[in-house]
């Protein structure tokens, strides 16, 4: 009883559908997005980064004696501490 490892009427394979494709407008469009996004991005961490710097240096203006905070106005201001709670 001899068979074979393969058949010999194998069904042959119906085409591979043919996938849609991104234009070139498209990706010019993706490329100018990405790279306004990653420009947006740096600028956040820039900021942040003077934001950080700013407060540090009025909190450092105000000392330990006071703290910094915003006004009834919304500006920075130093602000007298809370009592400490007597133990």
């Amino acid at each position: 009883m001899a068979t074979t490892a393969f058949a010999q009427n194998a069904a042959p394979k119906p085409p591979a559908p043919k996938l849609p494709a991104i234009s070139d407008a498209q990706r010019a469009k993706f490329f100018k997005a990405q790279v306004a996004y990653q420009s947006a991005q740096t600028q956040v961490e820039h900021t942040q980064a003077a934001m950080q710097a700013a407060v540090k240096d009025m909190q450092t203006t105000c000392g330990d004696e006071a703290q910094l905070t915003l006004d009834q106005s919304g500006d920075p201001a130093c602000a007298a501490l809370p009592p400490k709670p007597a133990k």
